[in-house]
């Protein structure tokens, strides 16, 4: 049996982020080298436990200024996969965090950047995310770190 592999439900965000995330990958594989060949959009999951992060696999460290129309901002990324429930490939994929989100208010959401388009994936696609980090699953909880 595979570990760390969470159930959610693919929703649609306010668009922001696909258009922002094609400023911050330059500063991202700074940190992340690999995000540099990654599909330049996120994919936002619901997941029935709250997550929790207590370490990432990669971390800008302190906010950078990725855009004059934005403040400063802090990024990080947690190795994962994501695929669509009932099929058998994981892409590989990051838990992409932006610091100063909206979807950083609720803890229930993950934002998903995949290394390629995911053909089928659509608005309430159940999907399921693979941490590639050390996890423990509480009743409530999913606590990455």
């Amino acid at each position: 049996m595979e570990k760390n592999i969470f159930n959610g439900i693919v929703f649609k965000g306010c668009g922001v982020a696909s258009s922002t995330i094609k400023t911050q990958i330059p500063f991202l594989k700074n940190c992340a080298p690999d995000i540099a060949s990654f599909e330049p959009r996120t994919i936002n999951v619901f997941l029935p436990k709250q997550v929790h992060i207590n370490s990432l696999s990669f971390d800008t460290g302190t906010a950078i200024n990725w855009s004059p129309k934005y403040p400063p901002e802090r990024f990080g990324l947690i190795r994962s996969g994501i695929r669509i429930y009932g099929t058998d490939k994981f892409i590989d994929a990051f838990i992409y965090l932006a610091f100063n989100s909206p979807h950083r208010r609720f803890s229930y959401i993950a934002e998903i950047v995949a290394k390629e388009f995911i053909s089928g994936l659509n608005n309430g696609s159940f999907v399921e995310l693979q941490v590639r980090e050390k996890c423990l699953e509480t009743e409530d909880r999913i606590i990455v770190g």
